[in-house]
């Protein structure tokens, strides 16, 4: 799988990372197809999505599935949802 070195903070190296990358399709999306429903854990805090995006380019779709999580959520405020990760399907 591709990855990023641990804690790589060099905006070139990421920006090279995402163009040469199974990744490069979350920057060059024009079509999103949900593929499941937003499925939530028992207690609310965690969602998962299963999405298709379509390659602006070449008109392929490929399957991308997220991970999120409620934060700072509390009796005065909604809280926002993070994603804690995103998994691309190979070309």
């Amino acid at each position: 799988a591709s990855s990023l070195a641990d804690g790589e903070k060099d905006p070139v190296a990421i920006a090279q990372f995402f163009a040469t990358s199974e990744y490069n399709i979350l920057l060059n999306w024009d079509q999103i197809v949900f593929v499941t429903p937003l499925r939530l854990s028992l207690d609310g805090s965690r969602a998962y999505q299963t999405t298709k995006l379509r390659e602006a380019h070449t008109g392929q779709w490929r399957q991308v599935k997220w991970g999120l999580s409620l934060r700072d959520k509390d009796e005065t405020k909604d809280g926002k949802w993070l994603i804690d990760t995103v998994v691309v399907s190979r070309r």
